[in-house]
């Protein structure tokens, strides 16, 4: 069973995962637009069922340069003359689908367009509607060419298969094209996923170094600080719903059809991300300032001591001790975030993998740890300090 500064230290550090989650998912949407990212994906998954070039193992050292080359000439120039790839998108059905001028390529075709523009290709240019289409398939899938399209001997295997299956009847043809269609799809699913996958965590290491979002360092402030962990806890807590709309309506999630929309969502989420992300740094003392940071804490104790001091509830002693205090403040600040370089970048590299997890599972956790702390016991109130000096201690500890 959790205690409560367990509950707040874990609802601190998956708030932070979700609140740059968040961040690194808007990003990533923006990178996926930008470069037109899912278009690309569907040319590549179309480009291995019709030309018949299957993705390498990229897991292999040696297919890894290799894949490089292919992904760069794949980028600038993805279509070859007289390919079967090129007359498919070249097709009218195709070609209108796209959003403009700037993203011609469509970024989802249906099942159906997708086995009616193969049938087109298949039977041929000049194709005389009183024949039987399928004759002409089977002709142009014999010879291996269409007009000046040469097929792939991978492709022109399974469509003879999808032939033969098809016993000569058009409409078996079709389905057997749209189920073909649609298995790949699913594994081009999994495909866009895990290149999402990475872009966030690229994304996510990106803002840990920037921001200095060092997990360890985090762990450390808020293990250390009651008060500090209790803060952010509240502010989780008072942030979960609004998190949960923009994890429920994230921009990843919604139509490409919709981009002009999503663009001013987008400047709303971030804007507000922005807010979040300061008010955290300001709890935690994130960031690269440290000596802003330590003056911070130096002042916080000096401002507290002159108005005890005004006050007179101070004696002489006292005042020298919390001076001496003052003094101390930065040493108790810069161990937990000024840490040494491998350490920091260990942390950076756990935020990072903790981003590329998601929104939507940082979310789930959250709300987790949220019923978690609700239905604990608070702690009880402690005593206030009867000397003045254990109350301004306290407060800075």
């Amino acid at each position: 069973m959790f205690d409560n500064a367990a509950i707040d230290v874990s609802l601190g550090l998956i708030f932070i995962f979700l609140l740059y989650s968040l961040l690194a998912t808007i990003l990533q949407e923006m990178v996926s637009q930008w470069f037109s990212l899912r278009s690309r994906n569907l040319m590549k998954t179309i480009r291995g069922m019709l030309d018949g070039k299957k993705p390498r193992n990229s897991f292999s050292l040696v297919n890894i340069p290799w894949d490089c080359l292919t992904g760069l000439s794949n980028y600038f120039s993805p279509m070859s003359e007289g390919s079967l790839m090129k007359a498919f998108y070249d097709d009218p059905l195709i070609n209108t689908l796209g959003e403009n001028r700037s993203n011609a390529r469509p970024s989802y075709i249906s099942p159906k367009d997708f086995s009616q523009v193969m049938i087109n290709i298949l039977r041929g240019d000049g194709f005389d509607h009183t024949a039987n289409p399928m004759n002409r398939i089977r002709e142009n899938l014999l010879n291996g060419k269409i007009g000046s399209v040469v097929l792939s001997p991978s492709t022109i295997r399974y469509l003879k298969q999808l032939y033969i299956n098809s016993n000569g009847d058009i409409n078996k043809f079709q389905i057997f094209l749209e189920t073909w269609f649609n298995s790949v799809m699913d594994r081009s699913i999994g495909w866009y996923k895990k290149q999402t996958q990475k872009i966030l965590f690229c994304l996510g290491f990106a803002l840990a170094v920037i921001f200095n979002i060092d997990s360890i360092a985090i762990s450390k402030i808020l293990i250390n600080s009651k008060t500090a962990r209790e803060q952010l806890a509240d502010f989780a807590t008072s942030r979960a719903s609004v998190y949960g709309g923009m994890v429920q309506g994230n921009v990843a999630s919604q139509q490409e059809e919709n981009a002009s929309k999503n663009d001013t969502i987008t400047q709303k989420e971030i804007r507000a991300l922005k807010t979040d992300a300061k008010a955290v740094n300001l709890i935690l003392g994130l960031g690269y300032d440290f000596d802003k940071v330590k003056n911070n804490c130096k002042q916080g104790i000096l401002d507290t001591l002159a108005k005890f001091s005004k006050a007179k509830k101070l004696d002489q002693r006292t005042i020298q001790m919390l001076q001496k205090q003052s003094s101390g403040c930065s040493i108790i600040v810069q161990l937990p975030q000024e840490s040494k370089p491998m350490i920091r970048f260990l942390g950076w590299l756990i935020t990072g993998l903790a981003i590329s997890l998601g929104a939507a599972f940082w979310f789930d956790l959250l709300n987790k740890f949220i019923n978690l702390r609700a239905a604990g016991v608070k702690e009880a109130a402690s005593n206030p300090p009867s000397n003045p000096s254990e109350e301004i201690i306290s407060r800075v500890g």
